[in-house]
């Protein structure tokens, strides 16, 4: 069980996830390296090895169409 946010029971593991920058500058490089290479080589996730992904990105964000942007 994690300690209170505010208060005087510090012990535990929270339940939110942050970077601690800058310990983590090079895993967050890393993860946008890999997301700006999947986003170029399917920007729809229409292929089979990112169903998963893009049915999470779905349920957190709903359907997002993409249409190009006018001049």
């Amino acid at each position: 069980k994690e300690g209170e946010l505010v208060g005087t029971r510090q012990s535990g593991a929270g339940q939110f996830k942050f970077a601690r920058l800058p310990d983590d500058e090079t895993l967050l490089l890393h993860a946008r390296e890999c997301a700006e290479t999947l986003i170029a080589a399917d920007p729809r996730l229409a292929l089979a090895e990112h169903a998963l992904l893009a049915d999470r990105l779905a349920q957190l964000h709903g359907e997002i169409e993409a249409h190009p942007i006018a001049a």
